[in-house]
C-alpha cells in the first residue's frame, strides 16, 4: 500500500486503517510514503493497532516534510506514551507540519505528554484546532498546562476533548481562567466522565458569563453534578454574555429541582439552547 501511495496515479486522500494489526514496521513504511511528493493523503486513521512510540517518531519525521499533506491524524487506542507525544509535539512546531486535527484518545498519555503538547500549541507554527485527549491519564496538573496554552494568542484550538480522565474541580478552575481570556478560542469543551462536582460547575458558570468566553457546546455528562450545580448553570444560561447552545448533563445525580431550574432557564435564556440531554 505504501508503494501505491507514492504512485502519481494514486488518488487516495483519506486512509483509514483502524482496528487492524499494524505494527511499528508498517507505520514506518507509511511514513516514508507520506514524504513522497506524489502522495495525496490528507487524512490518516491508524487507531486501534499495535503502534508504539517508535511509530510515532517515524510519523513525526514525515509530518515535518514539506511534501507531507496530512491535516487529520488519528492515533487513538494504541500504546503511545509521553515519549511518543514529545516527538509529535516537536513535529507540530514545524512550519511544514499541516496537522489541524489530532486524535490521541485512549492512549497512555499522562501529564508529561500534555505539558509538551501545551508547549507546541503555543507555537505560532502549530496549526492544531481540534484536539482529542479523552480516555487518557491526564490529571489537574496536565489541565493546568493546557489552560496556560489556551491563553496564548498563538494557540488555535477550538475543540478540546478531555472526557474520561482524572480531572477534578481544581482542573476545571484552571480551565475557567483560560475560558475567560480573550485569547482563548475554545467553542466545544468535553469534560464528561471525570470527577467534577457542583464546585467545579459553579466555576464554569462564572466563566460562561464572561463576554470573552466563546463556548457554545459544553459536555458534562457522567460527573457528580447535583441540583446546586444545575442552578448555577441556569443562571449562566440566562446571561446575555453566555453563548452556550448545547449542554450535555446526562448521567448526573440531578433531581426534580434541577430539572425545574433548567425548564425555567430554557424559557428565559437569551440564547435559547437547542439541546439539553439530562
Amino acid at each position: 500500500m505504501s508503494q501505491a501511495l507514492q504512485s502519481p496515479a494514486c488518488k487516495v486522500t483519506t486512509l483509514s486503517l483502524s482496528d487492524n494489526q499494524i505494527t511499528d514496521d508498517g507505520v514506518i513504511s507509511l511514513s516514508q510514503a507520506l514524504q513522497s511528493s506524489a502522495c495525496k493523503v490528507t487524512s490518516l486513521n491508524v487507531c486501534a493497532n499495535e503502534i508504539f512510540d517508535a511509530s510515532v517518531a517515524s510519523l513525526s519525521q514525515a509530518l515535518q516534510s514539506s511534501a507531507c499533506k496530512v491535516t487529520t491524524l488519528a492515533l487513538g487506542y494504541n500504546l503511545i506514551t509521553d515519549a511518543g507525544v514529545i516527538s509529535l509535539s516537536q513535529a507540530l512546531q514545524s512550519s511544514a507540519c499541516k496537522v489541524t486535527a489530532l486524535g490521541l484518545s485512549n492512549t497512555l498519555i499522562a501529564d508529561a505528554g500534555v505539558t509538551s503538547l501545551s508547549q507546541a500549541l503555543q507555537s505560532s507554527a502549530c496549526k492544531v484546532t481540534t484536539l482529542y485527549l479523552d480516555f487518557t491519564q491526564i490529571t489537574d496538573d496536565g489541565v493546568a498546562s493546557l489552560s496556560q496554552a489556551l491563553q496564548s494568542s498563538a494557540c488555535k484550538v477550538t475543540i478540546l476533548d478531555l472526557d474520561n480522565n482524572q480531572i477534578t474541580n481544581d482542573g476545571v478552575a484552571s480551565l475557567c481562567q483560560a475560558l475567560q481570556s480573550p485569547a482563548c478560542k475554545i467553542i466545544r469543551l468535553f469534560l464528561g466522565k471525570n470527577s467534577i462536582t457542583d464546585a467545579g460547575v459553579i466555576s464554569l458558570s462564572q466563566a460562561l458569563q464572561s463576554s470573552a468566553c466563546k463556548v457554545t457546546a459544553l459536555f458534562l455528562d457522567n460527573n457528580q453534578i447535583t441540583d446546586a450545580g444545575v442552578t448555577s448553570l441556569c443562571q449562566a444560561l440566562q446571561s446575555s454574555a453566555c453563548k452556550v447552545t448545547k449542554l450535555n448533563l446526562r448521567n448526573n445525580p440531578i433531581a426534580d429541582a434541577g430539572v425545574t431550574s433548567l425548564s425555567q432557564a430554557l424559557q428565559s435564556s437569551t440564547q435559547k439552547p437547542d439541546l439539553f440531554l439530562i
